[in-house]
């Protein structure tokens, strides 16, 4: 009974390794993806590309701003 135990737990949390590693990749995708498609979006909504830079970077010093304030 006690190895069964084992082995299930062993298996769980190899699922939660895999689920906080999905987590993050996604996490850090949706970090670069507006800085990689920068000139796209800047070019569709009809601004600058530096005035869209800056547009995700003080949305990026939001997120910094409310994580840090928790």
């Amino acid at each position: 009974m006690a190895s069964l135990t084992r082995r299930v737990s062993r298996a769980s949390g190899w699922g939660a390794v895999f689920a906080l590693t999905l987590c993050v990749a996604t996490l850090i995708a949706s970090e670069f993806m507006p800085v990689s498609l920068l000139t796209p979006i800047a070019a569709d909504i009809s601004m600058t590309e530096g005035r869209a830079g800056q547009a995700i970077a003080v949305s990026g010093l939001f997120a910094v701003l409310t994580i840090r304030h928790r």
